[in-house]
């Protein structure tokens, strides 16, 4: 990877994980989350698909900063771990905010996204090695 792209990315990774720290913490009345909700097919299959594309892309950013700093089993287990962390943590956090709520399903999306992430991570490298 060229260290301008990887540079990049690792500046992008943490600003994912702030940005999502940010949209699943703050009210979601009448803010941007509620349009893009409603134009995601709306309710709660739409906003399970949409927490789970985060999550698959949260999780290969992280993978690809890391993997430039650490052994690829380690880069795979920071990033699965900040994963599961933010999302396990946030939708938890939901639990105690009034304007906010946690269900099964977006536990599971988020979970699942970090799967998917890994799953999408080890294709890529199996391609180009």
């Amino acid at each position: 990877m060229k260290k301008t792209l990887h540079t990049l990315i690792q500046a992008l990774a943490p600003l994912c994980t702030f940005a999502i720290l940010y949209l699943t913490l703050t009210p979601s009345k009448g803010t941007p989350i509620e349009t893009i909700s409603d134009i995601t097919w709306g309710g709660e299959p739409g906003d399970a698909v949409l927490h789970c594309i985060i999550f698959i892309l949260h999780t290969l950013l992280w993978l690809w900063a890391l993997r430039g700093c650490y052994a690829d089993t380690s880069a795979r287990r920071y990033a699965t771990g900040l994963g599961l962390l933010v999302g396990l943590g946030t939708e938890t956090a939901q639990i105690f905010l009034p304007t906010r709520g946690a269900i099964l399903m977006d536990y599971s999306a988020n979970v699942l996204g970090v799967a998917l992430g890994l799953l999408i991570y080890r294709i890529y490298l199996k391609k180009n090695s």
